[in-house]
């Protein structure tokens, strides 16, 4: 045989090795199908109006994914009334409610945003309401 021919050869044999070769190395960014799951992180906290650390109540909220309870939360003076939540699949709609009424308090404004949510507390202060003459400025 002629040696034309094994270069031939030898020359198709290394094409289709490259060609393999370069399917290999560029599938690792191809799913074939499958959708990539990817997370999120929530930072969930409670603020308090005319309260001193000391007398902050204990408050516990759901984390629903799609409406649903998922986790209760706990936010209290051990995590300085913050936690923060791993891994929530970011196919599901995350809430978080509060899981009961805080006696004693009342529920301000909740700001949110998408990697946070803070819930606002203001004490309930009772005493002797005082009514204005209707001359009053």
């Amino acid at each position: 045989m002629n040696i034309d021919y094994y270069k031939s050869k030898l020359v198709k044999l290394l094409a289709v090795i490259l060609c393999v070769a370069a399917m290999f190395a560029f599938s690792f960014n191809v799913t074939y199908g499958a959708t990539r799951t990817t997370y999120k992180t929530m930072v969930v906290s409670a603020y308090f109006v005319g309260t001193s650390m000391s007398e902050r109540p204990t408050i516990q909220l759901r984390l629903c994914k799609d409406g649903k309870t998922a986790k209760i939360l706990v936010l209290d003076s051990t995590n300085n009334w913050k936690v923060k939540v791993n891994k929530l699949n970011t196919k599901y709609t995350w809430t978080v409610k509060q899981a009961g009424s805080v006696s004693g308090y009342h529920k301000l404004k909740t700001l949110a945003t998408k990697k946070a949510v803070k819930l606002g507390y203001s004490k309930v202060h009772t005493g002797t309401i005082i009514s204005f003459p209707d001359n009053y400025n």
